[in-house]
């Protein structure tokens, strides 16, 4: 007769567990060590060996948390970033922001100076507008995806806790059941199935709906086991593992378990973020990339501004005016200053009919001549 698997080794907490966050009066703990320290690789040791609060420990400070976001704007640079990326992007708006600009100027002002501020000030806000929008829905779907829940060991009540995924940590031990979505890249070190296998759906990944099959390292089957007493409290292997990159089909890693007992991580032994537990009662691992550190999260990345081919064309038709009109104006400026300068003030007040038209005024010795030939 077969021992049965001892339930309380595997006991869940159903209320949300929310890890305590850096106490407000060392503020600077929130952000210190933020910045992407690693050089050539990253030694993980798992979170439940520390006695310190989470916010204090060594995976909390060098690597990335599980909170993503891929909107394009925060709150605080939305308007000048939004405006910059209409200006930069669409010609146009230059254009007229610049025409608009030298109205103000009282020895070029040729309308109400309001008055060409209206149409720009339009133009910007309505696609300010659109673009807000836009953001606003990317924030709320990056909420719902932070908000999803899984169980994550927790040392101090020696069990496993629901817990949203933005407060997963590098290190963390975490269980996840069946059809449940994989919340960050884990090393798989235990399965429900005894042979330590399970299958996952992965066409969030690679767009494929067969299911696959991913095991345990050689050396952690026996955890499987239905006799087994293991506990992740038990677990103490040190993982090595390569700088996140964004090949999904290849990892580098290994764990060392003791002195001369290491695995060689591979593929199958690993479970990418996005990825579906199928068929399969449960799964336990370590995390090993987390947020935007994950493999799906540096293919996908945040959202890029993006300029149609049509703005294209018209910025290039745009810049080809603008240089016509520049030269028109250079030339019309020259001309008029050769003119000046040849025909003395007492001669310019008998030239008949200053306020003649364009060609007289610009072009002064082409009209003579044409005002000879007529005679």
């Amino acid at each position: 007769m077969t021992t049965p698997r001892p339930t309380h080794l595997h006991r869940r907490s159903s209320s949300k567990w929310v890890p305590p966050s850096a106490p407000l009066h060392n503020p600077i703990s929130i952000f210190k060590g933020r910045s992407n320290r690693e050089t050539g690789s990253r030694v993980i040791r798992p979170n439940h060996l520390f006695e310190s609060p989470r916010y204090e420990l060594t995976n909390y400070r060098d690597f990335t948390d599980n909170q993503i976001s891929t909107t394009k704007y925060s709150i605080w640079n939305f308007i000048p970033l939004n405006i910059w990326h209409q200006i930069s992007t669409k010609y146009a708006n230059l254009y007229f922001i610049f025409i608009a600009i030298l109205n103000w100027v009282p020895f070029f002002d040729a309308y109400t100076r309001y008055v060409g501020l209206i149409p720009i000030c339009f133009v910007l806000g309505t696609t300010l507008i659109k673009d807000g929008i836009e953001d606003y829905r990317r924030w709320k779907f990056d909420n719902q995806i932070n908000e999803k829940t899984c169980h994550v060991w927790d040392r101090d009540r020696c069990a496993f806790r629901k817990t949203e995924w933005r407060y997963i940590l590098v290190g963390d031990f975490v269980h996840i059941s069946n059809d449940q979505d994989v919340p960050a890249d884990i090393i798989m070190l235990r399965s429900s199935n005894e042979s330590g296998t399970c299958y996952i759906e992965t066409c969030n990944l690679d767009g494929e709906t067969s299911l696959k099959q991913r095991m345990v390292p050689a050396k952690v089957v026996d955890y499987s086991k239905k006799d087994s007493t293991f506990k992740p409290s038990d677990f103490t292997g040190v993982v090595t593992c390569e700088k996140p990159d964004k090949s999904i089909y290849t990892i580098r890693a290994k764990v060392e378990y003791e002195p001369g007992q290491t695995d060689v991580i591979i593929k199958d032994n690993m479970l990418l973020r996005g990825s579906r537990i199928k068929n399969t009662t449960f799964v336990e691992g370590i995390v090993v990339y987390a947020g935007h550190d994950t493999k799906v999260m540096l293919n996908n990345g945040r959202a890029p501004h993006k300029t149609s081919g049509i703005e294209k064309l018209t910025n290039k038709f745009i810049i080809a005016c603008f240089v016509m009109l520049l030269i028109m104006v250079i030339y019309g400026a020259s001309a008029s200053a050769v003119w000046v300068g040849d025909h003395p003030t007492n001669e310019q007040s008998k030239t008949p009919d200053q306020s003649s038209s364009f060609p007289i005024s610009i072009f002064p010795r082409d009209s003579a001549f044409l005002s000879r030939a007529a005679s």
